[in-house]
């Protein structure tokens, strides 16, 4: 079973369509509109709270048969 959680976060109220943003933000590219995420910071709490889990590369975590791929832009944050 796999699960995909994304996140970014408007500057203020906008029309985009959820999809198209997400899969703007998903190619790597800048949406304008949108907020810049404390990625750093982020990252810094998600090494902490997954401590237990075996750390392969900046992108993937393991623990016994689970995997989690962190994807991060600037604007964006997806969890598979």
């Amino acid at each position: 079973m796999a699960l995909d959680l994304s996140f970014w976060k408007y500057e203020e109220q906008a029309n985009y369509k959820p999809y198209d943003v997400y899969a703007s933000l998903s190619d790597g590219k800048t949406v304008a509109g949108l907020e810049q995420l404390p990625i750093e910071k982020n990252r810094a709490k998600i090494d902490e709270i997954f401590s237990d889990w075996e750390k392969l590369d900046d992108t993937h975590l393991v623990f016994d048969d689970e995997l989690i791929e962190i994807f991060t832009t600037d604007q964006f944050a997806r969890f598979d």
